[in-house]
């Protein structure tokens, strides 16, 4: 099962402190004081408690029971004396509450409703995508279904805009489409993507991307636009193109 990025992240900082801790044992070294070790845990700390409190503001409002037993756990592994065994085992049933309980437990009650019909994207498309990216495509449709044309638009934009990213960060090039800490916004990416020579994307990729934008930005920013049908339906064959092609370079593929 995919877990939510917020999950996923607090997990991904715990292993990393795990992983730094389990070899400052068998090396003997203190995490404790001014040592290099010691320093280092505390990066890994700040990091940690950073996801944490964005699983926190996450978790808030989802009527999820069992924070307290993730916070606690999370302090285990945090607290620079806690042996290496009391922080594996602090660790493994973290992993265990995120895994059987808060992960079906978001999945249920933010899981949309699967549509009767895929008129914008074949949800098959992203049977190998993470899980986030086939909620917005099932989204996608069912908007659509329901005559939501303009939200409809707005999550044709978030896919295309996420599969970029996704494109970037699979092939460890991230850093190329950010500013500081922040991706860059949709326009930039598009250009971005669109001049760079590592992926070779097709012609109809290139003349279809601005357009998915276009859309999707007059659907979410313009005060008095309204999107109608056609508007949609005259950009689906380039999606569907679009799509394949960027699931294709982020390793995605069907």
């Amino acid at each position: 099962m995919d877990l939510v990025p917020e999950i996923q992240t607090c997990i991904n900082a715990a292993t990393d402190l795990l992983a730094l801790a389990t070899t400052a044992a068998r090396n003997n070294k203190s995490l404790q004081g001014h040592g290099n070790y010691a320093s280092r845990f505390h990066d890994c700390v700040v990091t940690l408690s950073i996801a944490e409190k964005k699983l926190m503001q996450f978790l808030s409002g989802r009527a999820v029971t069992c924070c307290d037993q993730i916070e606690n756990k999370l302090l285990v592994i945090k607290n620079p004396v806690s042996t290496l065994q009391t922080r594996k085992d602090a660790f493994r049933e973290l992993d265990f509450i995120f895994k059987t309980i808060v992960g079906p437990h978001i999945a249920q009650h933010d899981e949309p409703t699967k549509p009767n019909e895929e008129l914008v994207i074949s949800l098959a498309l992203f049977k190998n995508a993470p899980a986030y990216l086939q909620r917005v495509a099932a989204q996608a449709n069912g908007c659509f279904n329901e005559r939501w044309f303009d939200a409809s638009a707005v999550m044709i934009r978030r896919i295309v805009e996420s599969l970029i990213i996704e494109v970037y960060e699979k092939n460890g090039r991230s850093t190329e489409i950010q500013s500081g800490d922040q991706y860059l916004m949709l326009a930039d990416l598009v250009k971005k993507i669109g001049s760079q020579t590592y992926w070779a994307l097709n012609r109809e990729t290139q003349k279809t991307l601005p357009l998915l934008k276009s859309v999707g930005d007059r659907s979410a920013h313009a005060r008095y636009y309204g999107t109608q049908r056609n508007d949609i339906e005259r950009i689906l064959v380039g999606l569907r193109v679009t799509v394949d092609n960027l699931l294709q370079h982020a390793g995605y593929a069907p």
